[in-house]
Parts: structure tokens; sequence; C-alpha cells
């Protein structure tokens, strides 16, 4: 059986995806873990599912900040460097203290504290994209 943190932000298009992969986890023997934004830690908890809350606290009932991060022209600038950025340090000591102790850290876009955890502790990770733009390519743009 192994411990597999599964660390993601956003909004429940974020969020469902690892918790169904997380329930096939758990089906399967293994123990199955989420981080993420306090909001969601009832829903994971009434799900059975460990919750551990991650750096930053997003709260999707702030209309006001979900109307600027979903602004086509700045809203993805605001989120990156008004919300995640300045989050970086906690949101790495958050993750520190679930997942260098875990088999395995799977991770979502928004989470960029994960590779420089995995470089510094060896802990296995694995990054996992919902949406082909999250793929940054020169040759191949979205």
């Amino acid at each position: 059986m192994a411990r597999i943190v599964l660390a993601t932000f956003g909004s429940l298009g974020d969020l469902h995806p690892v918790i169904a992969l997380a329930l096939g986890l758990q089906q399967r023997g293994h123990r199955a873990e989420i981080a993420t934004n306090e909001f969601y830690r009832a829903k994971i908890g009434a799900l059975g599912l460990p919750f551990h809350p991650l750096r930053p606290d997003l709260s999707m009932s702030d209309e006001a900040m979900v109307r600027r991060i979903m602004d086509g022209s700045g809203g993805s600038e605001y989120l990156m460097r008004e919300l995640v950025f300045p989050s970086v340090r906690g949101m790495y000591a958050d993750l520190a203290t679930v997942a260098t102790t875990a088999d395995l850290l799977v991770t979502g876009e928004l989470v960029c504290a994960a590779p420089l955890l995995a470089e510094k502790t060896g802990v296995n990770w694995v990054f996992q994209a919902l949406s082909p733009i999250s793929f940054f390519s020169v040759s191949d743009p979205p």
C-alpha cells in the first residue's frame, strides 16, 4: 500500500478529477490524501479522504477574487502574481509537512512549490495537467 498525496488548487473543475483519482487509488488499497484550499475541507472530509490545508487559502466564495481570476485580459496574471507566487514559501512548508513522507506526490498546475520540494527532498513527484494549455511549447502552442 502506497501513501499518495494529491495537491491541487482551483475550482471544482480542478478538484473533482483529483477526488476521482484519490477514490480510485483508495479502492486499489492505497492511502490517498488531498492537499488543497481550506475551502474544500468539509467536501473532502465527507468523502472519507484525509485533508491537508495548502496555501494560498483561496476561497471560491470570494466573488470579487473569482471575478478577477476569470478576467480574460488580466486574470491569469492576477492569479499568479498576486495570489500564487507570493505564497510559494507557505505552500512549500505545507507540502513539506505532508509530502516528504509520502511514497508519491501528485500535483496540478498551480502547485508551484512541488518541483522545489521534489528536488530538495527527493520525494517522488508527478505533475498532472487537466488542460493542454498547461503544456507550454514554442513549437506547438496551444
